[in-house]
């Protein structure tokens, strides 16, 4: 909901008054929760990718990476990027 308010034009600090919610803590859901378009023309979010990239780690030990990531429509590449660039946790750029 407080992703969708800033999506139609309303300003971080209206939204960090009127729900009393941190600017970073707003960045961190917009970053996470707003819409993006990929390639095929589907819409997702970082969230979804999250999830996804997660569920791989966890499952490569029984089934091929290369099948995985085609199963989820996920590139290969954006994989192995966050393999090689993850911290604590999953993060997108």
């Amino acid at each position: 909901m407080i992703v969708n308010l800033h999506n139609s034009r309303k300003s971080i600090t209206e939204l960090m008054s009127k729900y009393g919610v941190s600017k970073a803590t707003l960045y961190k859901w917009i970053n996470l929760y707003s819409p993006i378009e990929i390639a095929n023309g589907d819409v997702t979010t970082n969230a979804e990718i999250i999830k996804l990239l997660k569920f791989i780690d966890d499952n490569k030990m029984i089934y091929n990476i290369k099948l995985l990531c085609k199963c989820l429509k996920v590139p290969r590449s954006v994989y192995y990027y966050h393999q090689n660039h993850k911290t604590n946790s999953y993060c997108l750029p």
